[in-house]
């Protein structure tokens, strides 16, 4: 069962928060912060322990779970994340501009799109942003590279559990002439 408490050093100030005690499903105690509301604080602990209860039971899928997690994050946590990735991979004598080349087509794609969080990451937002390099008369090969950066992203995003799928996975390259 969680507990719903405030710090000893903070019960009498009422901006502060109280924290929520409980149980994981691997029997591991775990303390989260709350609300400033007590009463709000403990339907947050009875979510939580709802929520571990069907974890135990298997109803809810960890994987599903991290992945629905992690499409809420913001994507340029995630684009950090894959450019650390890919530093790890390329460590020759061009990894430096590599890494700067792939770092701002990302950040083009980001500004472009609005995109907030991987979740609203789609075809069709990739689709407006090359329509959008075409018309500011970018070669093909540019925006092949482009299409390879995002594609590459995307692809990365679904092997380390952050997508359920790669959005981008039917686009292909465009003729280069």
């Amino acid at each position: 069962m969680a507990s719903v408490f405030k710090r000893s050093a903070d019960k009498r100030d009422k901006g502060k928060p109280y924290y929520i005690a409980y149980s994981t499903e691997a029997g591991r105690r775990r303390v989260v912060a709350g609300c400033t509301d007590r009463a709000a604080s403990e339907e947050i602990a009875r979510k939580l322990e709802s929520d571990v209860k069907l974890r135990q039971r298997r109803i809810i899928d960890p994987s599903q779970e991290r992945i629905a997690e992690q499409s809420r994050r913001s994507i340029r946590e995630h684009v950090e994340e894959f450019l650390r990735y890919v530093q790890t991979r390329k460590a020759d004598a061009h990894a430096d501009r590599y890494l700067i080349q792939v770092r701002g087509r990302l950040q083009a794609f980001c500004d472009f799109s609005q995109v907030a969080s991987l979740g609203e990451l789609n075809s069709d937002r990739v689709a407006a942003f090359l329509a959008h390099l075409q018309q500011r008369e970018l070669s093909g090969v540019t925006v092949n590279e482009y299409i390879g950066t995002l594609k590459a992203f995307t692809r990365w995003c679904v092997t380390t559990a952050r997508l359920h799928g790669d959005p981008l996975a039917p686009m292909k390259k465009q003729d280069a002439a």
